[in-house]
């Protein structure tokens, strides 16, 4: 399901992810390529990915027809009090963009830059790599660009490293935290992409997923301090 948001300067779109592995053989070989994947990603996607990239392929549709700057939540994002005020920003600058440009929103301290100390809070920091697509804005231009490169779906619509080098999509991440991910959920992406494997990725999985979530809580304290130290 899709929840759709019309603010002034935006639209927001609070999707569910598209179960693929509800989808029929058919309805995969429509919107799926196979042999395109496996010479530009090296392996085949899962149910699962295609699932999650279909909800975002609708995503970018909506935004084109709109023919305005939208976001996407996932449902296992949640808003806090300053998120408003960021979407105002973040779209102002996808509005001015020259180029497809894509704004990603942290949820988790890992995503947000280690970047030197005159890289204000609210800045947007261009990066040439990042992953997770559980809250971003576009502009028009970026959406009619991802909808011409995953028609078909030929690699994780969540790899933006490959998007940067092979597409010219320009990157960037807003330099603040406005939003929140539950870590504890599950994650039928993740958990459906290493099914497909032995034993041995499966573990790997999950042993990114506790890291992460160490590293996690650790940049979280190390943001209090040093907030902390510069308020002295």
């Amino acid at each position: 399901t899709t929840e759709i948001y019309t603010l002034s300067y935006t639209t927001l779109f609070r999707s569910s992810i598209v179960d693929g592995r509800s989808l029929s053989n058919r309805q995969i070989a429509k919107v799926y390529s196979k042999w395109r994947t496996r010479l530009s990603w090296g392996s085949d996607l899962s149910r699962g990915e295609i699932g999650c990239a279909l909800s975002h392929i609708d995503f970018y549709r909506r935004v084109v027809e709109n023919n305005a700057p939208g976001f996407v939540f996932e449902d296992d994002v949640e808003l806090t009090a300053d998120v408003e005020c960021a979407l105002e920003k973040v779209s102002s600058f996808l509005s001015a963009a020259k180029s497809p440009s894509l704004v990603q929103l942290p949820g988790l301290e890992r995503d947000l830059p280690r970047c030197k100390e005159d890289c204000l809070a609210g800045a947007f920091v261009k990066v040439s790599s990042a992953i997770g697509t559980y809250a971003y804005g576009v502009n028009p231009a970026t959406a009619a660009l991802l909808l011409k490169v995953f028609t078909p779906i030929k690699f994780p619509i969540d790899r933006y490293g490959y998007l940067i080098k092979q597409y010219g999509l320009e990157f960037y991440v807003y330099n603040s935290k406005v939003i929140t991910v539950d870590m504890d959920s599950e994650s039928m992406v993740g958990d459906d992409r290493f099914k497909t494997y032995k034993g041995v990725a499966w573990l790997c999985y999950k042993v990114w997923r506790l890291i992460g979530k160490m590293v996690d809580n650790r940049r979280s304290e190390e943001r209090r301090v040093g907030k902390e130290c510069r308020s002295r």
